[in-house]
């Protein structure tokens, strides 16, 4: 009976370990140069991935840490360019949901490898956004600017909401 529960036990906490997406050592490569930044692509994506996939209000230090790494490659990449479509304006008086609309533009730039993003782009990182924002997991409310863009998302028509 014992080894019976202490089995169980290590079973679960290892699946909860491995379903998380980890956070990187930052420290293992700065970002302070174009040539780090390029050797620190896939290690971006990691982090855009671990705010992407932890609620918006788990472990505030990390996060903090995760986005400020994140600017300070996007800053310094030259295989990527990041720029804001008017929507950001809109929510960018959001802390937290300014990080999830950087780490979804991180992560889909990347993923695409995308250097410059289109109108068609910018329709997928805000879907990105949107998924993320959807998700009760994540322990988001939306309201205002943030609502119209989830509702629209839902209802099919992000292109149409955000191209008007």
């Amino acid at each position: 009976m014992k080894k019976t529960i202490l089995l169980a036990a290590l079973m679960l906490s290892m699946g909860g370990a491995v379903a998380q997406t980890s956070l990187p050592d930052f420290n293992s490569k700065p970002v302070k140069t174009a040539e780090q930044a390029t050797a620190a692509t896939g290690m971006a994506m990691q982090t855009a991935e671990y705010l992407l996939s932890n609620p918006i209000d788990a472990d505030p230090v990390n996060r903090k840490n995760s986005v400020s790494y994140l600017f300070k490659w996007m800053d310094a990449s030259p295989d990527f360019t990041f720029s804001f479509d008017s929507n950001f304006s809109e929510i960018s008086k959001y802390t937290d949901l300014s990080a999830v609309y950087i780490a979804s533009m991180a992560k889909y730039q990347i993923g695409k490898k995308i250097k410059t993003t289109s109108d068609e782009d910018n329709v997928g990182i805000w879907q990105l956004f949107a998924e993320y924002v959807d998700n009760p997991a994540n322990n988001v409310k939306p309201k205002g600017k943030v609502k119209k863009i989830v509702d629209a998302y839902k209802a099919g028509k992000l292109k149409d909401y955000l191209n008007k």
